[in-house]
Parts: structure tokens; C-alpha cells; sequence
């Protein structure tokens, strides 16, 4: 039988994602996202990077997630004791086989050198995808761990859009004795003003 392997960011013939794929990513400005430090902007390379992660079990794209965010966002994630983040669902993680979030912190934990510990867990069920804005903005809650052993804690999503989700992750996280919450995100989607 024969295997045709594509870029996950564009298609071309090739296994895993082309050179031109990352190389693109490294070359945006960084994202503005009060509050979240973010790699690059949800466009349509990182878009279909994340679709190939969330929706068709590419689990091996973390890894280059994780490959993009340290080294774009390095003096930022240094000063961390230990990464975790902000679960998915239940349902969403059943449904895909994995927690995408998880995939990426594990993966930046590994290239960091800091352990990877789930301090938070998920306290409501509604899924953030397909939300209106208004509604991303009241965001899941969460439950944090006892932190007050952990000192700075590095917060990890795949893509942030208003901010909500890895606003109350860090806020639980804080309520339970983390000193500092450095909230990173591998890609952020354009403000409203700057989408064309």
C-alpha cells in the first residue's frame, strides 16, 4: 500500500510540516493578547497545524508547537518551577483521544527542562469552540490544586481568542497559592480590528 504524507500547515508532499511552514510561523510578529504571551496568529497555516492536532490525531504537531513557542517566547517561559494547562473538556478529550493543551505542555515541559504537573481541573462542561465572542468571554471555570508549593507557574493553551479561558485557569491557580501565572498560548487569533 502507498502512503502519501502532506504538510499539516499546506499540503505539500511531505511528512510532517514543510520548512516553509515553520519558517513562516518564525517570521510574524508576535501577537498582541493582553494578558497571554502567544507565538503566532491564528492564521491559516496555524489554523490548520491546530485543526491536524485537535480534529485528526496529528499528535507529533505539539512537539512543534512546543519547538515554536520556546523559541519565540524563550525569555518569557524560563522563570517557570513548573507547566501545566488549561484542561479541556471531558467530553472534548474523550471525543479526540487527548487533550490537546496537555500534548503541548508536556511537550514545552520536556524542552524547558521543568516538570509538567495538571494543577487545574475543569469545573464546567461547556465547550469554548463555536461560542459567540460574548460567550468566550464568560469562559470555563476551574479548580486549582494546592499551589503553594510551585512558585511560578507556566499556563498553557493551544489558541486563545478573548482571553477568558486562560484568565480563570490562572486566577484559580493563583487562589490556590501560585506566586506567579506567565499565561502562553501557541497561537492567538487577530483582534476584530485587525482581521481583513
Amino acid at each position: 500500500m502507498l502512503f502519501t504524507y502532506r504538510c499539516d500547515g499546506c499540503s505539500r508532499h511531505i511528512r510532517g510540516v514543510c520548512a516553509h511552514c515553520k519558517h513562516e510561523m518564525l517570521q510574524q510578529e508576535l501577537p498582541s493578547v493582553p494578558g497571554v504571551i502567544a507565538a503566532v496568529s491564528y492564521d491559516s497555516t496555524a489554523r490548520h497545524l491546530v485543526h491536524g492536532l485537535k480534529f485528526h490525531n496529528h499528535r507529533g504537531i505539539a512537539a512543534l508547537f512546543a519547538e515554536v513557542m520556546v523559541e519565540r517566547l524563550s525569555l518569557n517561559l524560563e522563570l517557570a518551577n513548573v507547566v501545566t494547562w488549561a484542561p479541556t473538556s471531558k467530553h472534548r478529550a474523550h471525543e479526540r483521544g487527548h487533550d490537546q493543551a496537555e500534548l503541548i505542555a508536556r511537550a514545552v515541559s520536556f524542552r524547558l527542562g521543568v516538570p509538567c504537573r495538571m494543577l487545574l481541573r475543569r469545573t464546567s462542561s461547556t465547550s469554548q469552540t463555536g461560542q459567540s465572542r460574548n460567550a468566550r468571554l464568560i469562559g470555563p471555570t476551574f479548580l486549582a490544586r494546592a499551589c503553594s508549593d510551585v512558585g511560578q507557574v507556566l499556563l498553557i493553551d493551544d489558541v486563545v481568542t478573548t482571553g477568558s479561558t486562560l484568565g480563570h485557569a490562572a486566577t484559580a491557580l493563583r487562589e490556590a497559592g501560585a506566586i506567579r501565572v506567565t499565561c502562553a498560548a501557541f497561537a492567538a487569533t487577530p483582534a476584530p480590528s485587525e482581521r481583513r
